[in-house]
């Protein structure tokens, strides 16, 4: 490969990998708005709902609320359950995921 087409490579994957972890509130099965998740969000009697969202990539992602603030999230092939702090802005919220690339935390869904 040249070097032209390494870099062409390497910003598609880039690209590919940033768009999975977009979340998009349109087209959502719960016709949801960025104020009511963040008060799905916010809310603590929410234990055990969940929400889906779609990625800019158009995957599905799964939300489910868990006890002491961590969200289940489930992308159809892997389930990650992870504590979550987040900053809401006034177009988005944007969560940081601790221990994301942590694997031993993978697959360990406790809800």
């Amino acid at each position: 490969m040249s070097a032209l087409e390494k870099e062409v490579v390497l910003r598609e994957n880039i690209i590919d990998f940033v768009n999975d972890y977009v979340l998009n509130l349109k087209n959502t099965e719960n016709n949801l708005n960025l104020k009511n998740f963040i008060k799905w969000l916010q809310n603590d009697k929410n234990i055990g709902d969940k929400v889906t969202l779609n990625n800019e990539n158009g995957k599905t992602v799964k939300f489910q609320k868990s006890e002491n603030n961590k969200l289940e999230l489930d992308n159809g092939y892997q389930t990650l359950l992870v504590d979550i702090s987040y900053n809401i802005y006034e177009n988005g919220i944007v969560f940081l995921v601790h221990g994301c690339f942590d694997k031993r935390i993978w697959n360990q869904v406790g809800i």
